[in-house]
């Protein structure tokens, strides 16, 4: 990489106004406006048939479930003590929300997004 190239590549690390993101096919890297990227992530969390507001955290809660049911599986012998620590869950993390461009549908008449942690959308 020249040192202009560098020099450029700075400069869109550390603009504000645009998103970069890899897409989510192909292996290319592309830039997108922000205030789109930010429209198309509202646009997706508004579906309610995908998505639903929720009261509180439920991290805890789930994690609690799930270390029960390896307790469980533990004391009926289903699983070893290995693979019980391996799954058992110590500090769950809130997963985040982004989505990746397709670059690889049609730019004329460019499709929904798919909806999911990670889902995609075409600028």
């Amino acid at each position: 990489m020249t040192g202009e190239e560098y020099r450029a590549l700075q400069e869109l690390v550390h603009d504000d106004d645009i998103i970069i993101k890899p897409a989510d096919k192909g292996g290319a890297v592309v830039i997108m406006d922000k205030g789109k990227y930010i429209a198309e992530i509202n646009r997706q969390i508004r579906d309610e048939t995908v998505y639903q507001r929720l009261d509180g955290d439920p991290k805890f809660g789930i994690m609690g479930e799930i270390n029960d049911c390896l307790r469980e599986a533990f004391e009926n012998q289903i699983i070893d003590e290995e693979l019980k620590k391996y799954l058992t869950i110590e500090c769950p993390r809130t997963p985040v929300l982004y989505i990746t461009p397709k670059i690889h549908k049609s730019m004329i008449d460019p499709p929904r997004t798919t909806n999911s942690v990670g889902g995609g959308f075409c600028v």
